[in-house]
């Protein structure tokens, strides 16, 4: 790649490195001011009340950013990025994050909305993907076309499952953001493998938010994301693999929210479980239930000395295996799908 590309690059991960950490202070003060508060139930002796809505930063430091970048490349000869696609793509991660934020406030009442809210904000990213296919490899089978049914069927499956996928593995300090971070790692080195430029912008973009938010929200949280920032987390990395042309290795990236989604549905959604844990008095976390209903109850039920930060960081783990397993794949050209 160019040199001037390669410094657009790292000026844009910086500006917005700098832009999440000055917003995180902003919106952290002002939370405390308003006394919008959650309480930290997963830590020993006195309890703690924790501002929440931390989201919030990331996704105005991501779109100002972002914005900031296409209106610089409508001055340019020779733009870098399509940009009528990624406003609509923008368009579509924009009402994602207000449907959190919404629910941070008034909470919805019936589980169901919020992913049909998902799918109504996704149809300018299905309308700008029409004229997109996508070709999946099957082993001992050949190549796939999905054709239409890309746009129609894939692409609001997908930012529906991830940006939820997400949002109902949050609820301890540092996860989110955390597992979200090797994800959009992953992604970026995967883009710059296939010379994909406007992903890469996108996700040097993104990744700062994930890690200043992780940064704000490790073990003990000094801020909550909120559903704004699950929601914008999941469904910012769901559009910028589709913008980049990197399913394969989203699809991959998912396998651990895959298998929290399936302990999560033995619940038959009769109920919303908590993936908090009981807490005892040595500081571990026990699991609530009788039943595993995610990958977090898993851990506290088989694995010893589970404590909010050893549940945290070996969920992260896990996660860095698979983008290792994902990295190797794309490196090497391995034809799994």
């Amino acid at each position: 790649m160019e040199e001037n590309f390669i410094l657009t690059v790292l000026i844009a991960f910086l500006a917005s490195m700098f832009l999440n950490s000055y917003f995180m202070h902003f919106v952290l003060d002002h939370l405390k001011q308003r006394a919008l508060f959650q309480p930290d139930i997963n830590k020993i002796g006195r309890k703690r009340n924790v501002p929440a809505l931390g989201g919030i930063a990331g996704f105005g430091a991501f779109m100002t950013i972002i914005s900031i970048f296409i209106i610089m490349t409508a001055f340019d000869k020779n733009p870098l990025i399509q940009t009528n696609y990624l406003l609509l793509s923008l368009l579509s991660l924009s009402v994602i994050a207000f449907i959190g934020l919404v629910d941070d406030v008034l909470i919805f009442s019936h589980r169901i909305l919020k992913p049909l809210l998902i799918a109504l904000a996704c149809i300018p990213l299905m309308a700008v993907n029409l004229p997109n296919n996508l070709i999946m490899h099957i082993p001992f089978i050949g190549n796939i076309n999905w054709g239409i049914y890309y746009a129609f069927i894939f692409v609001p499956l997908a930012v529906i499952f991830v940006s939820n996928a997400v949002n109902i593995l949050a609820g301890l300090d540092g996860l989110v953001p955390g597992m979200a971070s090797i994800v959009a790692a992953t992604l970026l080195f995967v883009s710059y493998l296939k010379g994909n430029e406007i992903a890469i912008i996108y996700f040097a973009i993104l990744l700062p938010t994930q890690l200043i938010l992780f940064y704000f929200n490790k073990p003990a949280s000094l801020i909550f994301p909120g559903n704004i920032g699950t929601l914008f987390a999941g469904g910012a990395i769901a559009i910028g693999a589709i913008i980049g042309n990197v399913e394969r290795s989203l699809v991959i990236l998912m396998i651990p929210y895959f298998i929290h989604f399936l302990f999560y549905s033995r619940s038959f959604f009769k109920f919303v479980p908590k993936m908090m844990g009981r807490l005892q008095r040595n500081g571990t976390l026990k699991c609530p239930y009788d039943k595993c209903y995610g990958l977090t109850h898993w851990i506290m039920k088989y694995m010893r000395n589970s404590t909010e930060r050893r549940i945290v960081w070996r969920l992260i783990l896990f996660e860095v295996v698979i983008a290792v397993f994902v990295i190797i794949l794309e490196y090497f050209k391995i034809p799994l799908f």
